[in-house]
């Protein structure tokens, strides 16, 4: 995979994760996506769908910013689509990132709890770019 694919999607989560740990609740399919996300620092409220009633969801939702992290198979759009369409207002928010995501879709995985492998692999790649400069740069000094 493209490393600046992989640059795009991790600063793509970090964006997301900052307003998800500054309490914009994010609305997920299920138990294994919220650990995805947990696992890459995702500190905030996250609200499982699996089992759930979406209008219940969707009320309680209804003027507040959220996050809609659906996953982007068929299923998932479909979800995303019924969440968004009980809301008054289609925030910008909470589509914001799902059109970010939905970009890259080709590159990526559609699926959520495939999300932590992808942003830590990048982050190791950004990694050792930082430190195969830091390399050069140290044998430009001496």
């Amino acid at each position: 995979m493209n490393e600046d694919i992989l640059e795009m999607f991790r600063e793509i989560l970090d964006e997301m994760k900052e307003y998800s740990n500054n309490g914009v609740p994010l609305i997920v399919e299920g138990k294994r996506d919220e650990a995805s996300l947990r696992r890459i620092g995702f500190s905030g409220p996250i609200v499982t769908v699996s089992g759930a009633r979406l209008h219940e969801i969707a009320e309680k939702s209804r003027g507040r910013e959220v996050i809609v992290l659906t996953d982007f198979d068929e299923e998932g759009e479909r979800l995303a689509e019924t969440i968004l369409s009980y809301r008054v207002e289609n925030d910008k928010l909470t589509v914001y990132f799902r059109g970010k995501i939905r970009k890259l879709k080709a590159h990526v995985t559609p699926c959520v709890e495939g999300f932590a492998k992808l942003y830590f692999k990048a982050e190791n790649t950004r990694r050792e770019n930082v430190n195969l400069f830091e390399k050069a740069n140290l044998e430009l000094v001496t």
